[in-house]
């Protein structure tokens, strides 16, 4: 099982550099290449649906909002704000000349989110939007196939966005309960301290 911390720990910082490329790459072209098959497949099918088993359905949907269906109409807007992230991301992860593990637990995270949005964000400049109200530059749809029943259609896009934010609220806590350790630690040791000092 994958333990971003352990193995950040143990690489070094250029083949952690080298991952953190990789990662949105994979998840770009991993996205793609699933809204193609799912845009070609169910095209053809009744309602554009295929049940799969139990409450999983491939149903093909089209989508000018953000992840999981919000904000309809929105599109140009989350194209910018994935621009400006990777932008951010790629200086972290080429030009800044050391990062520490903890930060990079978080580029790990990010570079998740970043697949994902980037993934989205080509369909938003690429793909037609069926609705002729909504062709503009950046008002794209994007392909939404993965029904799970009570919850909106989502694209494996969305997937590495919700995993990367899983995966830095993780971070967060993990970093939240060993700063309090840190802190308990100093307070018994200085407690010590002062017990030793008032005996003399």
């Amino acid at each position: 099982m994958l333990n971003p911390s352990r193995w950040f720990q143990r690489s070094n910082f250029h083949s952690a550099r080298l991952w953190l490329l990789v990662i949105p790459c994979f998840a770009v072209v991993l996205d793609q290449v699933t809204k193609l098959w799912a845009y070609e497949v169910l095209k053809t099918r009744p309602n554009g649906m295929f049940h799969i088993f139990w409450v999983l359905d491939f149903q093909l949907l089209f989508n000018s909002g953000a992840i999981l269906g919000f904000g309809p109409n929105s599109g140009i807007f989350f194209v910018v704000v994935a621009l400006v992230v990777t932008i951010i991301f790629i200086y972290l992860v080429l030009l800044k000349p050391q990062t520490r593990i903890q930060d990079k637990k978080y580029l790990f995270a990010l570079s998740l989110i970043i697949g994902g949005a980037v993934g989205n964000a080509v369909d938003r400049l690429f793909r037609q939007n069926p609705d002729p109200r909504q062709r503009g530059f950046g008002e794209g749809a994007v392909v939404d196939f993965i029904d799970i029943g009570r919850w909106p259609v989502f694209n494996i896009a969305d997937v590495f966005i919700t995993i990367g934010f899983l995966f830095a609220v993780f971070f967060g806590i993990q970093a939240a309960f060993k700063e309090q350790a840190a802190v308990a630690e100093d307070d018994i040791y200085n407690v010590g301290e002062d017990n030793i000092e008032n005996a003399d």
